[in-house]
């Protein structure tokens, strides 16, 4: 995730990972060869040209196809988080911390009186399937502001109306409503038909054929 957030260019989420990972140092081999077979590694040239115009690393030292990237005004050892937030699951996407505050630690555990925490959403198998529609029901004790948080936009917003979000990837329509009255959010995710007459409403498709006996007449100049 480091690597890829690197290539990225996303400075703040790699900032976030490495100082989380306590790893400010950052060793890129460019002898390494990239792609290999059977091996996924990441392009170290790549890697050096974006740390090269990263706005917080470094360049610490260069020896032959070795170079030795550190992260700007790194916090000394004996300095100690003082910012944390509950999370409700022992995996928290790491994600988070790039929209959190600089050095804010995530705790695994249940929500606590007076303290923030974060309610990361289950898998969307595990919603509640309701016609086309995928609804899911966080906790919302009373007296509690919220926020959304979208991670692969990193779009973060109040939740202090309805809001209907646009998810980039897949296009989902998400609508987010919270009812103050009965201390209830509401997270729904409407599916859109990804296959044309997915549902037989117009009839059958056509009849049914193996397709690899297809390919392999094609392959033999044969007609289907």
């Amino acid at each position: 995730m480091t690597g890829q957030s690197i290539l990225r260019r996303d400075w703040r989420e790699a900032e976030a990972l490495v100082a989380v990972l306590n790893a400010p140092l950052i060793l890129v081999r460019r002898d390494i060869e990239a792609p290999y077979a059977n091996h996924s590694i990441l392009p170290p040239n790549d890697l050096a040209e974006a740390l090269d115009a990263a706005p917080n690393f470094v360049v610490l030292r260069k020896n032959g196809p070795l170079e030795l990237f550190a992260l700007r005004d790194t916090l000394a050892e004996s300095e100690v988080t003082s910012n944390f937030l509950m999370i409700n699951t022992q995996t928290p996407d790491l994600r988070l911390l790039a929209l959190l505050p600089p050095n804010t630690a995530l705790v695994s555990g249940e929500a606590r009186a007076g303290v923030a925490s974060v309610v990361q959403a289950p898998p969307l198998e595990l919603w509640q399937a309701q016609g086309n529609t995928m609804v899911w029901h966080p906790p919302a004790p009373s007296g509690s502001a919220y926020r959304i948080a979208e991670l692969d936009s990193k779009t973060v917003v109040p939740l202090d109306r309805a809001r209907t979000f646009i998810e980039p990837s897949s296009k989902a329509r998400v609508v987010y409503a919270l009812d103050a009255a009965q201390n209830t959010l509401t997270v729904s995710e409407t599916g859109r038909t990804a296959i044309s007459d997915g549902d037989f409403a117009r009839g059958l498709w056509g009849p049914v054929g193996d397709c690899h006996d297809l390919l392999k007449a094609q392959g033999e100049g044969g007609r289907p």
